[in-house]
């Protein structure tokens, strides 16, 4: 009867503490939607764009788009003669096949002017969420009294740390990711030595 008592007070400190982190990251994610907007793709290329035909180099840098020529191809057919006894060989025709000189890709320019914002916009949320996960994990050292509530915080500071970086982990340069992945190596060894010696 004692080991059903104790297996039911760790099993609801396990979901207490697992709550603690689901809410937590769901906090930092809702403040960061409601409090700092993503920039819009559709105020930086407009889709009215997209109806208007661009048949030529010209009208397509007009509107500051990319203009790729088409190559020139000849596909080959060939003509059976009806009514042979024998196999022989089919004279072959060429066809041209009429197609445009070339497409344009209407959002280039407005594309880069956007992913350049963007890449500031994760920048900056990939920093609150750091500056968060760390505060989590800082206070967690603080919180003594109650243990459970110390190892929710640490973890959800753990899971802020890897959301933000997943985030914005394919805009990072190489050196930074390297720096980031060396800081988060020495603070979770840091973290193991006093928490687990």
């Amino acid at each position: 009867m004692e080991f059903k008592n104790i297996f039911n007070f760790n099993l609801k400190k396990f979901g207490f503490g697992l709550a603690i982190i689901i809410i937590f990251n769901l906090f930092i994610n809702y403040g960061i939607n409601t409090f700092y907007k993503a920039p819009d793709y559709n105020k930086f290329c407009n889709p009215e764009r997209l109806k208007q035909a661009l048949n030529t180099r010209t009208s397509c840098e007009a509107i500051g788009g990319l203009w790729t020529e088409n190559v020139g191809y000849e596909s080959i057919g060939t003509y059976v003669p009806q009514g042979q006894t024998r196999p022989v060989p089919a004279p072959t025709i060429e066809i041209k096949s009429q197609q445009p000189t070339g497409w344009c890709d209407q959002d280039y320019s407005c594309r880069k002017d956007f992913d350049s914002i963007n890449n500031i916009y994760r920048r900056n949320v990939f920093i609150i969420w750091v500056v968060a996960g760390t505060m989590a994990i800082i206070g967690s050292f603080f919180i003594t009294a109650v243990q459970m509530l110390s190892t929710s915080f640490m973890f959800s500071g753990l899971l802020s740390l890897l959301i933000g970086t997943l985030q914005y982990w394919s805009a990072m340069q190489d050196y930074l990711r390297f720096i980031i992945l060396g800081i988060a190596l020495m603070f979770l060894i840091v973290v193991a030595y006093k928490k687990l010696r």
